[in-house]
């Protein structure tokens, strides 16, 4: 397929995306998160391995995945905490953050997981674009204190513990390749399916239905376990209502629709792409595991879909911090994108030709 045919079959996946999100955002974002899921992250950390990481340092792998490992463990620890504990919290005001071990820093508390997810987005910026392993860990230590230094403020603790590895990885880095794949190719079907991808998500975000019918029985909804707070924290930091009552259950069908529809494109989308980023060339033992792994998961979520997320998320998380340097790599391309073009117009004519300035 062509690139434009490839745009144009995006374009048809986010519509249908868009279609099921909306009628069954529950039900949908089930089925793809544990059936989908478990696929693109092995295919993922597979093509991200043959690319070296797009990071410097042979194994800079080692580090995302430690941290991964140690987040999903913790996640794990906080999901067995007392429910007397958790009402504690509760009454305390910690409903806005998980439960897990804090340590005092600079008269407030420190999450460990958010110290690991400070430190491995230091870590991973340093890793893109530095070469000399000694400067990597002056930058990554310099990020981690500015990480640090920002601690107080709450949006960004938010950012770092519900958000990074949620919304930004599948929405907005999804987004960002669009554009910069857009920029780079000069394509009006790749900028028509960018600008699809950012009004429907809009769409279902702010649609302003009242949300009645869309939510199925409780037993069902009540396997989203910690997605169901990403909702809640999500309407909250968007100023929706959040109060008892028929307007809480608006926001959250909002904020459903739209995780819904953010998680299911974000696969689709990776999966048409075979063609272009070519993440399905691998050796055929590497493709045998993958596939042997992937139906195990999708068996086991299957059967218990807690159980299937609480063993699949250090792997769900790996892919995310390992995929970092492609995601900052990505920004700094749409900015020289945008210059190079800034540049191409404000250049004087010579001859009657534009001086254009070549762009990496």
């Amino acid at each position: 397929m062509s690139v434009a045919e490839v745009n144009l079959l995006n374009i048809v996946l986010m519509g249908l995306s868009a279609a099921v999100a909306w009628s069954h955002p529950v039900e949908t974002f089930l089925f793809v998160y544990g059936f989908l899921g478990p696929l693109h992250y092995l295919t993922e950390i597979s093509w991200l391995h043959d690319k070296k990481w797009f990071a410097h340092g042979r194994r800079f792998w080692i580090a995302p995945s430690i941290a991964a490992v140690a987040a999903a463990a913790l996640y794990a620890w906080s999901n067995h905490v007392a429910p007397a504990e958790r009402a504690a919290a509760l009454a305390e005001g910690r409903a806005m953050r998980p439960l897990t071990p804090t340590a005092p820093f600079f008269g407030t508390t420190l999450n460990v997981t958010e110290l690991l997810l400070v430190g491995i987005v230091a870590a991973t910026v340093a890793a893109a674009f530095v070469r000399n392993g000694a400067r990597r860990l002056w930058i990554a230590a310099a990020g981690l204190g500015v990480g640090l230094l920002l601690w107080p403020m709450q949006p960004w603790r938010l950012f770092l513990i519900y958000f990074l590895s949620t919304f930004v990885h599948v929405f907005l880095f999804t987004n960002c390749f669009m554009l910069y794949g857009s920029q780079k190719s000069r394509s009006l079907t790749g900028y028509a399916a960018w600008a699809v991808h950012l009004g429907l998500g809009a769409l279902l975000l702010f649609n302003g239905d009242d949300g009645f019918g869309a939510l199925p029985e409780r037993a069902t909804y009540e396997k989203l376990g910690s997605f169901d707070g990403l909702a809640m924290v999500t309407a909250r930091s968007l100023g929706f209502p959040t109060d008892p009552g028929p307007k809480l259950l608006a926001s959250l069908v909002a904020v459903l629709r739209f995780m819904a529809f953010a998680y299911t494109y974000h696969y689709l989308n990776w999966f048409s792409k075979t063609g272009i980023i070519r993440w399905h060339e691998m050796p055929r033992r590497r493709l045998g595991v993958i596939l042997a792994t992937w139906i195990a998961s999708a068996a086991l979520y299957a059967w218990d879909w807690q159980k299937g997320f609480i063993a699949l998320l250090a792997l769900s998380l790996a892919h995310v911090y390992l995929e970092f340097p492609l995601n900052w790599r990505t920004f700094v391309g749409i900015a020289q994108e945008f210059r190079a073009r800034a540049t191409s117009r404000a250049a004087p004519r010579t001859g009657g030709v534009v001086a254009t300035p070549a762009v990496d």
